[in-house]
């Protein structure tokens, strides 16, 4: 070949080299799951069914018990709720005795009382382990008396239970004895809020998912500031769902169309993502509840891969 050719032909070497690189990165993906590849976070642990209680169907809400170290699940279309040891092992169900109906979120106050919002029955169900009793939550003095549409719930420091009423849509705030003590919403009360968590600080966080915004307010329901908006770009919401607040004040909110978290300061500066659509572990189908506990693991429930998978930055 000829000293004219020689450059031409060194550059197709670098483009010939640079493709196979690209094409080797791809296969990589398909390989190992997006939390491995990406290097910043790490599967630490799965929920699955198994021979002994069955596959899970369509899981929807879960919680971190930090004084017994126990995970507990709301497998809504099983009609039951799971409890797991901190090594994810499975310990026991309960369905009171077949009366619970599709329950969609739990939580666990101080008093050992397991709080839980059962869809079919457009209730919240306390359930009093010490007691020995379960009963409903009374809406009676709550805004519209009883016309309530429950989802999603959070505690504070003193066991205030926070409660999204899908039908007016603002957030209900009750005592630790179940006594209503106020409302918090948007200016106009239009608010579509799908999801509340409450900060270390007191600051309470709503999800709207049909505005693509996540809210701030503070501990008396004063909006403090707001962010998000729904688009396709890297740091916009398609259909965000659930949201969770860590130790460092960062806010992580689950896009069920996206199938990945999206990370933002508390300011509500977009700090990155993680995980895609797939099947393989590490991967994410229709998530639907995310959860933090105070060790920094993040509890994601991957609903239409009937499981729980739990992520930690490396």
């Amino acid at each position: 070949m000829d000293k004219e050719n020689k450059p031409l032909y060194k550059r197709i070497i670098v483009i010939t080299n640079t493709l196979l690189l690209i094409l080797f990165a791809g296969v990589l993906q398909l390989i190992y799951p997006v939390s491995q590849a990406r290097g910043e976070w790490e599967l630490v642990g799965t929920i699955y069914g198994d021979d002994l209680i069955g596959p899970l169907n369509q899981p929807s809400g879960i919680f971190f018990d930090e004084e017994k170290q126990r995970v507990y699940l709301a497998d809504t279309r099983n009609n039951r709720l799971l409890s797991y040891g901190s090594n994810f092992e499975f310990l026991s169900e309960f369905s009171a005795e077949g009366k619970l109906e599709l329950p969609t979120c739990i939580v666990r106050d101080s008093k050992k009382r397991l709080i839980v919002t059962e869809s079919k029955k457009n209730q919240v169900t306390i359930i009093d382990i010490i007691g020995k009793k379960i009963y409903p939550l009374d809406f009676s003095h709550a805004p519209q008396g009883g016309d309530v549409i429950p989802g999603n719930l959070a505690l504070d420091g003193g066991d205030n239970l926070y409660l999204i009423d899908r039908a007016g849509g603002k957030i209900l705030v009750f005592d630790n004895q179940g006594k209503y003590l106020r409302a918090i919403k948007t200016e106009g009360g239009l608010g579509g809020f799908n999801d509340v968590r409450v900060g270390a600080k007191g600051n309470v966080y709503a999800l709207d998912t049909l505005q693509g915004k996540v809210y701030v307010f503070d501990k008396k329901g004063k909006l403090l500031f707001q962010f998000g908006k729904r688009g396709e770009k890297r740091r916009e919401f398609e259909f965000p769902v659930s949201l969770a607040v860590d130790r460092r004040g960062l806010i992580y909110v689950v896009d069920q169309h996206k199938n990945m978290v999206l990370i933002f300061n508390g300011d509500g500066e977009f700090q990155g993502e993680f995980s895609e659509f797939g099947w393989r572990e590490g991967r994410l189908n229709f998530p639907s509840y995310i959860f933090i506990d105070r060790s920094q693991r993040i509890y994601v429930v991957d609903r239409d891969n009937d499981r729980v998978q739990i992520f930690k930055r490396l």
